[in-house]
């Protein structure tokens, strides 16, 4: 069961000075004050400041801006609308000799090559007319020259932050508040906020969408709450890290709400993830996590190594707490475990790979309290060499009571493909044989001190029905172990 009520009292550490950005200085910070964030509002300067105090988005864009746009092209410049605004937007389709997707505004020099306009477009709205005021259909597309937002303790922003800047390190910082209330679930800033599912343009409470190489985003304080969608993705040049500490996510209720990325030689430390999709997601090489809180919702699993075949090596995650879990149904599409491995989102594009690995991987002192899911679920995308899990403790037990027919899996053959119809627990485990053309898939796994409910899971008892529930194709005997 989920609890009824609860009351979270986070312990922060005062600010680090090189957390705190020069707020009284007004030749580089512009400083909000508490009320309607109508366009504009918030400035160019690097430093964007929220006091203490409630904020909210009042007013629709004045200006429609999308990217990957379908019907254009490559080549590109700048388009300046009626407010002064200047975007980034490409060709339409021609080449410069076709015009720029600028429309109501002024058109830039053309340039012929590939550029950060590629995919761009803008719908320029009429400047002379004020935008009525309107919730959940706004949200805060900074100037380049911005770098760095600061929430105060008490500052409370309902509202999105998109970042535009070049600079090698830009900032979330502060104890205050970022919180997505007023925006539907799956907001759609490209269809005026409607609820029209994108991958790519569905809100965000933190993105960048034309992310440079070497970029680190540090983000240290804030907390987010009621996230409308993936909570954080930046898209570009891949060349970027993140360090992300001392971090709160709450509210985490809508399916999708997931943790925040985690890009090649992140740090990540200290954070509490209230969420219904993938909690920690183990996409990328040479990642850190250490004293994660997760407090899970049933949509997928607490970490995911899954979506497509992928070579990920150097992960630690240490000093995971598992506070709660709500995996009620037996789920393979989304795992219903701590470790899982979901099937490939598209087929077509992305087929498994045994030429890949995940590798090197390893979690250390990793706690589930109450009813917990299965310790692993995994579609066999690719080779597991080395992964390690060193001291779990289940102490509620594994979800294994009920009649079995209340737990009938029943995967969708395209998309899960490799795993078997039956009758399976939501505390039992799951790793189905990996037989794609080429190699078999390798599954080096090794599990050490694992405890359910203070006893420890061995090759003696490891079996369906015993302590570990851990139910794992025989064609890779010989290639595990429980110790």
């Amino acid at each position: 069961r989920k609890p009824r009520n609860a009351v979270l009292i986070f312990a922060s550490p005062f600010a680090a000075a090189a957390d705190v950005p020069p707020i009284h200085d007004p030749s580089m910070t512009h400083t909000m004050v508490p009320g309607p964030i109508n366009n504009g509002d918030w400035g160019d300067k690097p430093v964007l400041f929220f006091p203490p105090g409630v904020y909210w988005m009042n007013q629709a864009p004045l200006n429609v801006y999308t990217t990957h746009t379908d019907g254009v092209g490559g080549y590109g410049g700048t388009c300046t609308c009626p407010n002064g605004q200047v975007y980034l937007v490409g060709d339409n389709l021609g080449g410069c000799e076709s015009g720029l997707a600028c429309y109501g505004g002024i058109s830039g020099t053309c340039h012929e090559e590939i550029g950060p306009w590629t995919g761009g477009q803008v719908k320029c709205g009429d400047a002379t007319v004020d935008a009525a005021p309107k919730l959940g259909e706004n949200h805060l597309i900074l100037h380049p020259n911005t770098h760095w937002v600061h929430l105060a303790l008490g500052a409370y922003v309902k509202g999105a932050v998109q970042y535009t800047t070049g600079a090698l390190n830009f900032y979330a910082t502060g104890h205050g508040v970022l919180s997505g209330e007023h925006y539907v679930y799956q907001a759609n800033p490209t269809e005026y906020y409607t609820a029209i599912k994108s991958d790519w343009d569905s809100l965000r409470l933190w993105t960048h969408f034309r992310t440079q190489p070497g970029q680190t985003w540090r983000c240290t304080g804030p907390t987010i709450a009621n996230p409308p969608f993936n909570t954080h993705d930046f898209h570009g040049n891949k060349d970027y890290t993140s360090r992300i500490d001392d971090y709160k996510q709450v509210g985490g209720w809508f399916s999708q709400t997931d943790g925040p990325q985690m890009y090649p030689d992140s740090i990540v430390k200290d954070v509490f993830y209230h969420v219904n999709d993938d909690g920690i997601k183990a996409y990328y090489s040479n990642v850190i996590v250490k004293r994660a809180t997760v407090w899970k919702i049933h949509n997928d699993p607490v970490i995911q190594l899954g979506w497509k075949s992928r070579n990920v090596h150097n992960v630690t995650i240490s000093d995971l707490n598992v506070i709660h879990t709500r995996h009620m149904r037996s789920e393979a599409y989304v795992p219903s475990a701590i470790i899982g491995a979901s099937p490939i989102y598209d087929v077509k594009q992305d087929p498994p790979q045994t030429s890949k690995s995940i590798s090197d991987f390893t979690i250390s002192r990793l706690t589930c309290e109450g009813l917990c899911p299965a310790l692993f679920r995994l579609e066999p995308l690719q080779n597991y060499e080395r992964f390690r899990i060193i001291g779990a403790n289940f102490i509620g037990g594994l979800i294994t009571g009920g009649p079995r027919d209340m737990w009938w899996l029943q995967p969708d053959p395209v998309q899960t493909g490799n795993w078997p119809a039956g009758s399976y627990p939501p505390g039992e485990s799951l790793i189905p044989s990996g037989r794609y053309p080429g190699e078999p898939v390798k599954m080096g796994l090794s599990i050490s001190d694992w405890k359910v409910q203070g006893q420890k899971v061995t090759m003696q008892n490891f079996q369906v029905g015993q302590v570990g529930w851990f139910n794992i194709d025989a064609s890779y005997w010989g290639q595990w172990e429980i110790k």
